[in-house]
């Protein structure tokens, strides 16, 4: 099943090299499964304030109730879209895996990128530990660059050229 679905951009500002780009990875769980339905619903949120706030990234779906999330733009664009996260009663325990500054935005041509994966489909991914929770995650901290490599290889495979 093919669930990757993005939309381009409508802002460049920051790929002008106007704006410093902060990129944050975080995970957060939970409470049980979330429905296709419900994640559009989030998608769709995601995308129309991140276009409004010239942010870009990538959301992950874990059929066990995690979700990864890279979101990347202006660092009071960032801040803000996490306070709304971490505000958010539908998931709790949001770890923070990479904040870091970047001279340059890598998911340029989304507004939010969507993929689901199967908990059972992450078995395939070389070294992959059953991660059952957000708190299992955190001990993974240190991995932090190799699950961004994962999400960079999402939307380098599925980016619309």
């Amino acid at each position: 099943m093919r669930a990757v679905l993005a939309t381009p951009t409508r802002f460049r500002s920051y790929q002008e090299g106007n704006v410093a780009i902060r990129q944050i990875l975080y995970a957060s769980q939970t409470d049980g499964p979330v429905s296709e339905r419900e994640c559009q619903d989030i998608l769709a949120t995601s995308r129309r304030n991140n276009e409004r706030d010239g942010i870009s990234g990538l959301l992950v779906y874990i059929s066990n109730g995690t979700f990864l999330q890279v979101l990347e733009g202006p660092g009071a664009a960032i801040e803000n879209a996490m306070s709304r996260i971490k505000d958010d009663a539908r998931h709790y325990d949001v770890a923070v895996l990479i904040d870091r500054q970047r001279p340059a935005p890598h998911f340029t041509d989304w507004s939010m990128g969507y993929k689901t994966f199967h908990a059972a489909q992450l078995a395939d991914f070389a070294g992959f530990k059953r991660i059952k929770n957000v708190n299992e995650l955190k001990d993974l901290l240190p991995a932090g660059d190799a699950i961004f490599s994962v999400m960079t290889s999402i939307y380098d495979a599925n980016r619309q050229y």
